[in-house]
């Protein structure tokens, strides 16, 4: 029991063993113990955060000059998004939502007039379709929130926030119930940061409140409706609706911090890693698209969805800005290096909405272009906000040879395709306007696709599993 676990061994190895360990560091996280709340929509009483602990950088911030992301990301821009489009076009429909918000973003890192132009022409159709007034449904809130990001204009957001105001009312009066909405609180969580009002919280977290009581929709396992959220302990069902759960009841967890929400989105993920995670990191092993018996993962009839693959990536990342865990994106880099990405094609043009061990089905997937443009955002992640001089960096191994104001280079490691990376262990470029943190801290080295690398850092701060190491001395 004395003997030191590597981290490595833990996707290798005892999978559920390293689960439980997690779960055991993650317990300290910024929750705060509360009893159960009524399912009564603002009734709840907390003091809602900001954001998480950690957060990623801005995509703007960020400048890829790597040979392995970049170009999928120039791809996704150049091929993928232009051919979603007109394939709406050609069938005389709108954008959807979900390629506005991939423009939206992807013009931040590839600016593009033509793309520009019929980014600013959907909009002007959206506004133009609603005429001031309420939509009905959540569907503009996350798209509303990407655009405010990234320009700043309110303009999209204000109908946003009518629709919200519009729903909000409508709990208080009539308290409709659960209706099998997969994403209804993740769209109110993206509407309260960009708005920081309490009041799109609150119904982000009685979307959760709702699910599973006696009066749900079509109650089943399917939707995860089966039972209250906060009593389960399983992934059943459908792979991308349980992994929407997932990450709406981390979202909740932490913005609220209600940490029941939390522990119920932790519980999840070890039944998933312990037992129903494929070596290459998909979800969903049914014919139904979702979840089947626990260590029950067959190859042929794998379904491992590109949807599922996405969502449960940003769930583990979600699980590490909570807990500063490095073991949660060693998951999330097992699934964007294999299943993720194993859903496009190279020439981005071609997609796999099933991912087979053994065979696969070609299928057409739009949502697959909305989160290439936001890997430059994820290889980056700070923690501390406001605290310019001594905020920990997380930088994913594999993916930068040139950020700002950061460059690193790793010595004696191999990139995701074999090649060895320049020797000279973790630099960084110094800023001559700024005094240098004497700390910095490197997470030990996984056999996973990489471990994430921390500089600076302030003396006090322990990131869970990661070693310090002082400047000057290199980490062997």
């Amino acid at each position: 029991m004395g003997k030191k676990i590597l981290r490595r061994e833990f996707l290798i190895a005892a999978p559920a063993a390293a689960g439980v360990l997690s779960a055991a560091r993650a317990a300290a996280g910024p929750f705060a113990s509360m009893s159960r709340q009524q399912s009564r929509l603002g009734g709840a009483a907390y003091v809602p955060k900001p954001d998480y602990p950690r957060q990623p950088k801005r995509i703007s911030e960020i400048t890829l000059r790597d040979n392995f992301w970049r170009p999928k990301i120039r791809t996704n821009a150049e091929v993928t998004i232009p051919l979603e489009i007109r394939k709406f076009t050609d069938a005389g429909r709108p954008m959807s939502h979900n390629i506005l918000e991939a423009a939206i973003y992807s013009l931040q890192t590839f600016p593009d007039a033509g793309l520009q132009g019929q980014v600013d022409a959907r909009i002007r159709e959206i506004r133009a379709s609603q005429q001031g007034k309420p939509a009905a449904g959540n569907a503009l809130f996350e798209v509303a929130a990407a655009y405010h990001a990234a320009t700043g204009k309110t303009d999209l957001l204000d109908l946003a926030r009518k629709s919200a105001d519009l729903i909000y009312d409508t709990f208080v009066s009539e308290n409709p119930p659960f209706s099998g909405g997969e994403r209804d609180a993740i769209n109110c969580i993206q509407l309260y940061r960009a708005t920081r009002e309490k009041k799109y919280l609150d119904l982000a977290k009685h979307y959760l409140d709702i699910r599973g009581a006696d009066n749900s929709v079509n109650r089943s396992r399917h939707n995860q409706s089966w039972r209250p959220v906060l009593e389960q302990s399983e992934a059943v069902g459908h792979a991308v609706n349980a992994a929407s759960l997932m990450v709406s009841l981390a979202d909740v967890g932490v913005l609220t911090g209600i940490r029941e929400y939390f522990e119920a989105a932790r519980r999840i993920w070890l039944d998933v890693i312990g037992a129903k995670l494929y070596v290459t990191g998909g979800i969903g092993s049914t014919g139904n698209e979702g979840f089947g018996r626990p260590y029950v993962l067959p190859n042929l009839s794998a379904y491992c969805e590109s949807c599922a693959a996405f969502m449960f990536a940003t769930f583990n990342l979600k699980l590490f800005l909570a807990t500063g865990d490095g073991s949660y994106i060693d998951v999330m880099e097992r699934t964007m290096y294999n299943n993720a990405i194993d859903g496009v094609s190279a020439s981005g043009d071609r997609f796999f909405y099933v991912n087979r061990l053994a065979k696969g089905v070609a299928g057409m997937l739009p949502a697959q272009s909305r989160p290439f443009p936001g890997v430059d955002a994820r290889i980056r992640l700070r923690a501390g906000r406001g605290r310019d001089l001594c905020e920990p960096v997380c930088v994913q191994r594999y993916l930068l040879r040139h950020q700002r104001p950061e460059t690193v280079a790793f010595g004696r490691k191999r990139n995701a395709v074999g090649r060895k990376v320049e020797t000279g262990g973790v630099r960084r470029r110094r800023d001559p306007g700024k005094p240098q943190a004497p700390n910095s801290r490197v997470g030990p080295q996984s056999a996973g696709a990489g471990r994430p690398v921390f500089l600076p850092g302030p003396a006090g701060w322990t990131g869970a599993g990661f070693r310090q190491r002082q400047r000057g001395r290199r980490d062997r």
